[in-house]
């Protein structure tokens, strides 16, 4: 991994409660190169990523409105 490659002792990573993150596997592979994990308490992202919450999310409305209009109303050829 990088962090070894670039000479980094005891690195750590810090993750979301996603399942995919918590897996056995992805555990083992992180232990496995010497990479420790700590995890974030669930249903932080309006504290920790305010983004998220403020910039992304009009943006986020505005595209699935888009996506539904088209998907409901628009005709589609694939």
């Amino acid at each position: 991994p990088h962090c070894l490659q670039k000479g980094l002792m005891n690195p750590l990573i810090i993750l979301d409660n996603a399942r995919c993150h918590i897996s056995k596997e992805v555990i083992d592979e992180y232990e496995e190169f010497g990479i420790k994990l700590k995890f974030l308490p669930p249903n932080l992202t309006g504290i920790l990523q305010p983004a998220d919450v403020c910039w992304f999310k009009s943006l986020k409305s505005s595209y699935q409105k888009m996506w539904q209009d088209w998907y409901i109303y628009d005709e589609k050829s694939f």
